[in-house]
């Protein structure tokens, strides 16, 4: 990307990955919301049949990417409220 000119007027700030990472999945918000649009959509039928029988197991490898279109998403919402922060308030 080349050189980048920070906008903060303390400059950049520097980030330790391991601890930025462990700080992001330790934040509960997300697994809050998570929780409560299964719970919704188990309760009320609104799921496909196939998430109600337990016929072929779990298949760990897609409900790691569901976490992980989930948290992605949230990212989408964290970024658009930045944008219409000032907009909005």
């Amino acid at each position: 990307l080349g050189k980048t000119t920070p906008i903060q007027r303390r400059g950049a700030v520097q980030y330790i990955y391991s601890d930025a990472l462990k700080n992001h999945l330790s934040q509960p918000g997300g697994f809050i919301l998570l929780g409560l649009y299964l719970t919704f959509t188990w309760i009320f039928d609104l799921l496909p049949p196939s998430y109600y029988s337990f016929s072929g197991g779990i298949q760990y490898t897609h409900v790691a990417l569901c976490l992980i279109c989930q948290d992605f998403v949230q990212f989408l919402m964290h970024q658009l409220e930045h944008v219409a922060h000032p907009k909005m308030y």
